[in-house]
């Protein structure tokens, strides 16, 4: 898997020039500085560049940025826009790709150009809001570049056209595909400083233009997608038990004469395994209870070693639907559990998760405190909302956490990265959330940035 190891961006915010790098077979790096010097805009372009998101990229405000990835590729980013005074940049978007490196060390290059300069801001808002109409923001950055290339001259407004502007507005033919290509095979995951509240667009066209859109508490809706998730490994158990189940005679029969016969100790191995497996997914409401009958003390006969290890390897098979999610409840709990006090972490199949106090009373996750929903939140998130092999973006992880979590998120963070096989950027104004990491930490200064990690 190619993986980012490097990035160096030149005239951020018109004057800093940071650079970072990873160590080899580090999970993390952190970004750590006074406010002013860009932490913040540099996630944001990483995630932009990843994105193929081009006005995100414009909007940056930077000179260049080069980044360099473990199969020896280098993608270079050049804003033109840069150059123009501030009144004019906020209109143009003018940006060069170039790759190099790799296996086929064939340079690509591509150059995107859109100028709204002469008309009113309010026309260069429009073009971007029909360029960002016309695909998902989440869509690949190969369809990105296809619905750019097949809209053309399209994404002019109607109402603002004109016959002797219209040509040239957006010409792609000149940009090698080889970039969003190469850009395709990474997963980009960037999590906000805004993480409590969820606006609830569903409703737009009816809500008046001055009547803002409703919100949800993010807390309620990863409990309710937990219950979504246990419901689906549920129904995926149960068909494939449907499957093994209507063969399980006549692979009994067959096991009965032919192959060769498990040791007891073997037999009896596994079977304590499973029992095992079956407690801690019943601790996450995955099973109502654990081995139905615990295997006899006598000495087994060899027909009876046949048919209980078909049954075992009928059952591994069955629970491994489980095994992804139980990993990810087991975690989630375990750091949860670990640092709220006076309450218990309680799974469940209908509300996902809940908490209980000490008197036994039931706490919605939406009573919590900002604190702990922020811990709730930013844990979820990272544990079942990333794919896994993606790059993670965290912005501010401190915020409204007690030091003492702080202190100790890093290496929560390892625990998620080692699981999911997730790399992190995580930039931070905390000493606490640096903790015991100033060897993979990069100060970001008015200066230009050594890497130190």
């Amino acid at each position: 898997m190619t993986r980012l190891v490097s990035f160096r961006v030149v005239n951020l915010l018109g004057q800093f020039n940071h650079e970072a790098k990873f160590n080899p077979g580090a999970e993390f790096i952190i970004l750590h500085g006074p406010n002013g010097v860009g932490k913040t805009r540099m996630l944001e372009l990483l995630e932009a560049v990843f994105r193929f998101d081009l006005f995100a990229i414009s909007d940056s405000y930077f000179e260049s940025i080069t980044l360099r990835f473990s199969g020896g590729e280098s993608l270079v980013i050049t804003n033109h826009a840069s150059r123009h005074p501030s009144e004019k940049r906020r209109r143009i978007l003018d940006v060069t790709f170039s790759l190099s490196g790799g296996e086929n060390f064939r340079k690509s290059r591509g150059r995107v150009q859109l100028s709204g300069e002469e008309y009113p801001l309010a026309f260069w808002r429009d073009i971007q809001n029909e360029i960002g109409q016309t695909f998902e923001a989440d869509a690949s950055p190969s369809a990105k570049l296809q619905a750019l290339e097949h809209a053309g001259q399209a994404y002019m407004p109607a109402r603002l056209r004109r016959p002797d502007s219209v040509h040239g507005l957006l010409d792609l033919s000149s940009f090698d595909r080889a970039i969003v290509e190469f850009l395709d095979n990474f997963q980009i995951h960037m999590v906000q400083t805004q993480r409590l509240l969820i606006l609830d667009a569903s409703n737009d066209q009816r809500r008046r233009p001055t009547e803002r859109p409703p919100q949800r508490m993010k807390v309620s809706e990863c409990a309710n997608d937990l219950s979504r998730r246990l419901a689906a490994a549920l129904t995926e158990n149960s068909r494939r038990s449907q499957e093994l189940d209507k063969s399980f005679p006549r692979r009994v029969m067959d096991d009965m004469t032919m192959g060769q016969v498990p040791s007891e100790e073997k037999i009896r191995e596994e079977y304590a395994e499973q029992s095992e497996l079956r407690n801690r997914l019943a601790s996450i409401a995955l099973l109502d209870e654990s081995m139905d009958v615990p295997l006899q003390s006598e000495e087994l006969l060899p027909w009876q070693r046949k048919v209980l290890w078909t049954y075992l390897q009928d059952s591994q098979n069955k629970l491994a639907t489980f095994q992804d999610l139980l990993h990810r409840v087991e975690l989630f709990r375990s750091i949860i559990s670990s640092r709220f006090l006076f309450k218990r972490l309680v799974i469940s199949r209908e509300s996902g998760f809940r908490f209980t106090n000490d008197f036994g009373q039931v706490i919605a996750p939406s009573q919590l405190s900002s604190g702990e929903q922020h811990e709730i939140v930013l844990l979820y998130d990272l544990l079942f909302g990333v794919r896994s092999g993606s790059l993670v973006l965290i912005d501010e992880p401190e915020i409204s956490l007690h030091v003492a979590w702080q202190q100790k998120f890093m290496a929560d963070i390892q625990r998620i990265a080692k699981l999911s096989n997730l790399r992190f950027i995580v930039a931070t104004h905390s000493p606490q959330i640096v903790n015991e990491w100033w060897a993979q930490t990069i100060g970001l200064n008015a200066s230009t940035s050594e890497a130190r990690a």
